[in-house]
């Protein structure tokens, strides 16, 4: 595909996605009815749609509840398990808004730095006044989750809030890459399809989501199950969320090194930009208001000499 074709099609799917949002239809079903094979797009389409109603929706009750349970689980239950006790570097791969740290208390745990990832840069503008009290190092970066910019072992711990979810079919792929890069401790805060009632289970599968995550996550060899239930807070009964805590077998500290979307590269932070590093070193990427732009899609060609 050229890179005209290639910004037709997306305009063509920005219009489509607008209007769908605007009619209250399924963002992301709309899109693929037109554009198959074209999941990651229409994803981030709805996601940068959707943009501030989790920070809106943010003080309700029935997400303080949730957020209160999900608290407890990772500072009482997950990072005293951890290797690492103080500098630990955390992963959260599909951020969203930062919501899910809202008024979490990084100096009660070891983490010091997080990488909050997401696809959606209208998303991830939100991320700053979530993470209200943030570790030392707050990172938010822009990333397709089937394609994260980061070398194997880079974070002491690899967090999802429902971010698996819309990838219905992707699932071994991405629990397998994301356990990759985890040297310690992979925690998936996301719907159970097996604990969901007849109807829940006939919305997911309508709207293509993951049915297979804690499958996935079971088979990983190279990890042993620390613990798994259900959630007691799930605001949405049709979509019930369980926890499914894991831990490598042998696993130690992190070292994170990012990694070039494009070539696999080692990434070099270079101020205002990220650049490759080592031979057929060709592309720079930038950081737009402190966010790292790291999909392919961000790529700007620089030739080093």
């Amino acid at each position: 595909m050229s890179f005209d074709d290639y910004f037709t099609r997306r305009r063509e799917m920005a219009a489509l996605a607008v209007s769908a949002f605007g009619k209250g239809e399924n963002v992301v079903n709309t899109l693929l009815a037109r554009f198959p094979g074209a999941k990651q797009e229409a994803i981030e389409l709805a996601y940068e749609l959707q943009a501030g109603t989790y920070t809106a929706n943010r003080d309700k009750e029935t997400a303080r509840a949730y957020r209160r349970e999900q608290h407890a689980i990772l500072l009482k239950e997950v990072m005293p398990r951890a290797a690492a006790q103080e500098g630990a570097s955390l992963l959260d791969a599909g951020t969203g808004e930062g919501t899910g740290w809202y008024g979490f208390d990084f100096a009660a745990s070891p983490v010091t730095m997080l990488h909050a990832v997401d696809i959606s840069l209208n998303r991830l503008s939100f991320v700053p006044e979530n993470v209200t009290a943030p570790p030392a190092s707050l990172v938010p970066v822009r990333a397709d989750l089937r394609d994260m910019p980061y070398h194997p072992h880079s974070f002491d711990l690899v967090v999802t809030m429902h971010a698996i979810e819309p990838n219905g079919g992707h699932e071994h792929e991405i629990v397998a890459s994301l356990a990759a890069l985890s040297s310690d401790l992979l925690c998936l805060f996301e719907p159970d399809y097996r604990a969901a009632s007849p109807e829940g289970k006939a919305r997911m599968e309508k709207l293509g989501y993951a049915l297979e995550i804690f499958e996935a996550a079971a088979a990983l060899t190279d990890f042993e199950v620390l613990f798994r239930r259900p959630f007691d807070a799930s605001p949405n009964p049709l979509n019930p969320t369980s926890v499914l805590c894991l831990k490598r077998k042998g696993g130690g500290r992190a070292g994170l090194r990012r990694k070039s979307p494009l070539s696999g590269l080692d990434l070099a932070h270079k101020g205002d930009h990220l650049a490759e590093q080592g031979a057929g070193a060709s592309a720079v990427f930038p950081i737009l208001s402190g966010v790292e732009c790291l999909r392919r899609s961000d790529a700007v060609m620089k030739i080093i000499r």
